[in-house]
């Protein structure tokens, strides 16, 4: 309970959809969260990975959520399939398909909040992960406490710490062979590597906790101060904008400055080794164009095509082009697919709507109701709120029914016409992968 007060991961009114695996983490998890009188739910996939295995696991879950009264609910995967059909490996594939089930399953079933079992453990695990391949202050801080709707209030404990208490509960629990594979990474990390970083230090867990709360206070204070010169760097002319070379004191920070205008690291990396160069060499984003000139950086809108207003019809299947953007119109009374919940998408509630829905440019003077506000906003101050680039608000588009507007396109639907446990079928506009 401390670790969730101290990062305010719960309120009163919260419902928490509890990830249960039927190991030893979850199945703590699931125990505290009913002794601390929490209104939750639990959620298990079965992966079918271990055939009866697998099964048993679910028994367990689901005997256990019985006994405490718990609602339960459960999905079966063929996720050797997942993972063929979009070539990523089967941890990710796993991955993918809970976190897309979870969100929708909380969606449909009135949760705000999904909560999973990570330890200390795990914390330690990733911020070695991404040393491995490379990474930067965020990566050193370990997994957040929260990440949007998904908490982890058990980060603060160790797995023994996990352990000891599930068997002076009696709680049972079941061990899956798999995490004894060192081909996972992540195995290999805690049954390899983690042993021999401990015989230099035996407090090495303490020492990770310890020194993942400074770098996130460091990760704070410059973000903070990135957020600041962005704020005061930028001098706008017209269409243009200008940054002083003065302002920026390496690549890093150049990244973080031109984050809003799609440049990666690698192009800041150049453009930093540009600046002793003559001036003139240009770089482009999917959406900017970057000069380098003498003293300054000059940031102006790539040519789009001229948009034009467009239709959107209820038929399903159908496919819609906003801008540069390629979307899937379907309709959905169940669980959608993975990835569906993000602000890119619209999830809306059919009954709410009048169709044709239109897609049109933003005026000033547009108003809606941003997805978890109570009240209306404008969308110009919606923009500024976002930190949209001047020269990009030409280019936001909204989706209208019968004259309001129910989405800003990738950018947030409105509250009223969101999907709720109510909701009977599901009208969305998804992303194609690989469109921007």
């Amino acid at each position: 309970m401390e670790f969730i007060k101290k990062h305010a991961l719960i309120s009163p009114e919260d419902k928490v959809l509890l990830a249960v695996s039927g190991g030893v983490d979850s199945m703590v998890l699931m125990y505290l969260f009913h002794r601390a009188g929490f209104d939750v739910g639990v959620a298990h996939c079965n992966f079918s990975l271990r055939a009866a295995e697998s099964d048993a696991d679910e028994a367990l879950v689901s005997n256990t959520a019985a006994l405490l009264r718990i609602p339960f609910f459960s999905k079966s995967f063929d996720t050797k399939a997942y993972a063929e059909e979009h070539g990523v490996s089967i941890q990710m594939a796993a991955r993918d398909l809970r976190y897309a089930w979870f969100q929708t399953l909380a969606a449909s079933q009135g949760y705000t909040l999904i909560a999973t079992a990570h330890h200390l453990e795990d914390s330690f695990e990733t911020v070695v992960h991404n040393l491995t391949r490379g990474t930067s202050v965020s990566g050193l801080r370990g997994i957040k406490p929260r990440n949007e709707m998904v908490i982890r209030p058990m980060l603060d404990f160790t797995k023994d710490e996990i352990e000891q208490c599930a068997r002076q509960n009696n709680i049972s629990w079941r061990e899956d062979a798999s995490n004894q594979e060192v081909y996972y990474k992540r195995n290999f990390i805690r049954h390899q590597v983690t042993p021999l970083l401990k015989q230099l230090n035996p407090d090495l867990l303490n020492t990770f906790r310890d020194t993942a709360k400074r770098n996130t206070e460091v990760e704070a204070f410059f973000l903070a101060g990135m957020e600041q010169l962005r704020q005061t760097a930028f001098r706008k002319h017209e269409t243009f904008l200008y940054l002083p070379k003065s302002k920026v004191s390496g690549p890093y920070v150049l990244e973080h400055l031109l984050k809003p205008f799609g440049f990666n690291y690698s192009q800041c990396e150049e453009m930093f080794r540009a600046f002793n160069e003559h001036s003139g060499r240009q770089f482009l984003s999917k959406t900017h164009r970057l000069t380098v000139d003498r003293e300054e950086l000059v940031i102006d809108l790539r040519e789009l095509a001229e948009f034009e207003e467009q239709l959107i019809s209820a038929e399903e299947g159908d496919e819609l082009k906003i801008g540069e953007v390629t979307y899937e119109l379907k309709q959905s009374c169940g669980p959608l697919e993975k990835n569906s919940f993000k602000e890119a998408n619209a999830l809306l509630d059919m009954e709410k709507l009048q169709f044709p829905l239109k897609i049109r440019s933003w005026r000033e003077g547009d108003q809606f109701q941003p997805l978890g506000m109570s009240g209306k906003k404008k969308l110009s101050d919606f923009m500024i709120d976002r930190k949209i680039p001047v020269n990009l608000k030409r280019h936001i588009r909204v989706v209208e029914s019968a004259g309001e507007i129910v989405w800003v396109v990738g950018l947030r639907i409105d509250d009223r016409f969101k999907v709720t446990p109510k909701t009977k079928t599901i009208f969305s506009l998804i992303r194609k992968e690989g469109h921007v």
